[in-house]
């Protein structure tokens, strides 16, 4: 073989361009990686768009997947744990937007608890004080004569006797304890009274009722009257 030969024929290669060339390909992915982490984690932090979160946390992971085969056979370095560190940002994002979307109750179950009727609402929260015939309304809160189709309790003072409307025509019983809407309406189920006789109770005892308007009231007594003197209530009603 003669010089002029020898001077023409290419030199060996020996990979270094080739390796060179994977690295830039990964440097380039690890930059595309790195905005998708940035972003996903932004949204993540200002509560963005959960499915931009999941996309740009799966780019993230899909960047770095990519930029590991490029350096298959390559020294492990800084892009290698760049990579890494991508992979491994994205994957958390993007679990963690799928352990949301599992812990969220299903559609249908959200839809009914919006649309329940409103049954069981405190209507009124107050106090009244009750003198002789004495007829209050629970739900507006007005006291004096009977009202029809209105007044729900009345005091007789002669008797301390708290009586539903009507002659005892609706339920009335005295409960244990401060009621809830429940407590009343299990307690109204099992015992049906006209009256309750406020003089055999204390004060801070409870009484339930249902009202003309088919509510369910609970009444406080705030202090047992003496002789002629006005009764003292605290009272809550909820719709039935």
């Amino acid at each position: 073989m003669n010089e002029t030969q020898a001077e023409r024929r290419p030199p060996a290669d020996d990979g270094g361009g080739a390796g060179r060339a994977a690295v830039v390909r990964t440097n380039l992915l690890a930059g595309l990686g790195s905005i998708a982490d940035v972003a996903a984690v932004a949204q993540l932090i200002t509560s963005g768009s959960r499915g931009w979160i999941f996309v740009a946390g799966l780019l993230a992971v899909l960047a770095g997947v990519v930029g590991l085969l490029h350096l298959i056979g390559q020294p492990v370095g800084v892009p290698a744990i760049v990579v890494i560190i991508l992979i491994v940002t994205g994957a958390g994002v993007a679990g963690a937007m799928i352990e949301q979307h599992l812990d969220e109750p299903p559609a249908g179950a959200a839809a009914a608890t919006v649309t329940v009727t409103g049954a069981g609402e405190v209507l009124r929260e107050a106090e009244a004080t009750l003198k002789d015939q004495d007829y209050l309304d629970a739900e507006t809160g007005r006291i004096g004569d009977v009202r029809p189709n209105a007044s729900d309790v009345y005091y007789v003072s002669p008797y301390r006797a708290l009586w539903t409307a009507g002659g005892g025509a609706l339920p009335i019983t005295t409960v244990d304890g401060r009621p809830d809407r429940a407590a009343c309406a299990n307690a109204l189920a099992t015992r049906d009274h006209g009256q309750v006789e406020v003089g055999r109770m204390k004060a801070g005892d409870w009484a339930c009722a249902r009202t003309d308007e088919d509510n369910l009231l609970a009444i406080q007594i705030r202090a047992v009257p003496e002789g002629d003197a006005p009764l003292k209530i605290s009272y809550v009603v909820w719709r039935g």
